[in-house]
């Protein structure tokens, strides 16, 4: 395997992991006692495992092309980037937390809100991310 995969595997895993891990603690935060084990997590009556297209690493990569093809200074696509990135992926713990809960309460619901109502609320948070950003950029030029 070359090291570009090796890679891409490492990080496939951390964030696979690191977002069940995420999720299982902001549910229980609210009161859902729930396990973990590798990126699955359960409460006894339903479990969901995050795969890896469940967390933003597209996303994220789009969005950073997002703001590097806005005319902006270096240091405004740092910190753009930065701050971003971690947005995203706490709004993708929130999202599957959600669909945790929904699966949970509301399982007959699952698959459409899955596939098609909180993709497309990601969607626009992304794209109000990338707005909120371009028009502090451009306040920032004025």
């Amino acid at each position: 395997m070359c090291k570009t995969s090796q890679v891409k595997l490492f990080i496939e895993n951390f964030l696979t992991k690191s977002t069940a891990l995420n999720c299982s603690v902001l549910l229980s935060s609210i009161g859902i006692d729930t396990t973990l084990k590798s990126a699955t997590i359960s409460d006894g009556n339903f479990s969901l495992t995050v795969a890896k297209n469940c967390v933003p690493y597209y996303k994220m990569i789009i969005f950073i092309s997002a703001v590097i093809s806005f005319p902006s200074m270096l240091c405004e696509k740092i910190t753009g980037c930065l701050g971003r990135v971690f947005v995203i992926y706490f709004i993708n713990v929130i999202r599957i937390s959600i669909l945790f809960l929904v699966g949970k309460y509301f399982n007959y619901n699952f698959d459409i809100i899955h596939e098609q109502v909180v993709q497309a609320f990601f969607i626009v948070i992304m794209a109000l991310l990338w707005i909120f950003w371009i028009s502090k950029t451009s306040k920032n030029q004025q």
